[in-house]
């Protein structure tokens, strides 16, 4: 080839990448710069006091009071600290990984418009609003997921990214990770009422239909041991364990306002209360509702249902450190499971063996 020849082709090829670059780059202007930045800033975290979540489900909201965040739509029960933390780390660290679409007659097939833009269901989006003293800062319309391509044609599709909107921009952006907003109070309610560390625990004390029981220890670095001990006895290291387990995850199953379970249908067959070293205490009972179906001896309704109830605290001390569980114990009642109430319904022979007997 001449030496003409090889600079023309060189020329043509420079030509050539220059295309290609044009056409498959980033655009300048447009939304592109978006790509690979956050939903949201981590700024707005700070000062937002109020979460709105709509949807054709319904809507829910919570307020922040304090440290605490409270559902309206349950009466200002805490809402889960889990909940909350999870659904405000997905907005500031899902990232943009492209945008779809600019054209706003592409919204409604993405199911991106708002309540305001449609009366057709089928097209809105659900959506998410943070607040700071009434004035959103924030709002995300989440729409519908994105299937996956699978190369096998026997295999079904499933979701693989979620197309959303951000604000009102007219713009369809993906994020590749599945987001879905619930609207749904019940499971938004904070069933972990308390989470004690065992090195806290100086006693606990139960007063059971079998009687009176109290485990205690005068310094951090002894064990809990059962008081009144005969010799040859020790304390049940498994019960002393599933003990420290239990109030180191201290849950509930269901929430109930407490008119909800009368009073009068429940009887009150264990009073437990939890003292700390800092001279804290808590204290709870527990109540059994006999569910008895004459007609039908097998059911399984007829299985007994257990109740928790929170007693308020008395000391200064404890209405401090407990205050979550003080604005509680007069509006609410927790249902648990049996397995999780028969912790608290010991008896002297669970804790008391022998010294040589196995457990």
């Amino acid at each position: 080839m001449s030496k003409r020849n090889l600079i023309i082709a060189a020329v043509v090829l420079g030509l050539v990448a220059l295309a290609v670059q044009f056409f498959s780059g980033p655009k300048r202007g447009g939304l592109d710069h978006r790509i690979n930045t956050t939903l949201a800033s981590a700024d707005h975290m700070q000062s937002i006091d109020e979460i709105v979540i709509e949807n054709n489900s319904g809507s829910l909201h919570l307020q922040k009071r304090g440290k605490i965040w409270q559902i309206e739509e349950k009466m200002g029960y805490p809402a889960s600290v889990k909940e909350v933390f999870n659904l405000l780390q997905k907005v500031v660290t899902h990232k943009i990984s492209s945008v779809v679409t600019e054209n706003p007659e592409r919204l409604a097939y993405f199911t991106l418009l708002y309540k305001n833009e449609t009366k057709d269901s089928s097209q809105k989006g659900s959506q998410l609003t943070l607040l700071a003293k009434k004035e959103p800062v924030f709002t995300l319309l989440v729409g519908k997921h994105r299937d996956s391509i699978s190369k096998a044609s026997d295999m079904p599709s499933y979701p693989d990214g979620t197309y959303i909107r951000i604000g009102e921009t007219k713009a369809v952006y993906l994020i590749k990770e599945n987001l879905d907003l619930n609207v749904d109070a019940k499971t938004w309610m904070q069933k972990e009422l308390v989470s004690v560390k065992e090195d806290e625990i100086k006693a606990v004390r139960y007063e059971t239909q079998a009687g009176q029981l109290v485990l205690s220890r005068e310094k951090k670095e002894k064990k809990l041991e059962l008081l009144g001990l005969e010799k040859g006895e020790k304390t049940s290291d498994f019960e002393r364990n599933n003990l420290a387990s239990e109030l180191k995850k201290f849950t509930v199953d269901e929430i109930f306002p407490i008119d909800e379970v009368p009073a009068s249908s429940l009887e009150m067959v264990s009073a437990v209360s939890v003292e700390l070293f800092d001279q804290s205490t808590f204290d709870f009972q527990i109540f059994i509702k006999q569910v008895l179906s004459p007609l039908k001896p097998g059911d399984k309704n007829n299985k007994p249902k257990y109740y928790l109830r929170l007693v308020p605290p008395t000391s200064d001390i404890s209405k401090q450190k407990w205050q979550h569980l003080y604005s509680l114990t007069d509006k609410w009642i927790f249902e648990i499971e049996e397995w999780r109430a028969k912790k608290w319904l010991k008896a002297r022979k669970d804790f008391a063996l022998a010294k040589d007997e196995q457990e």
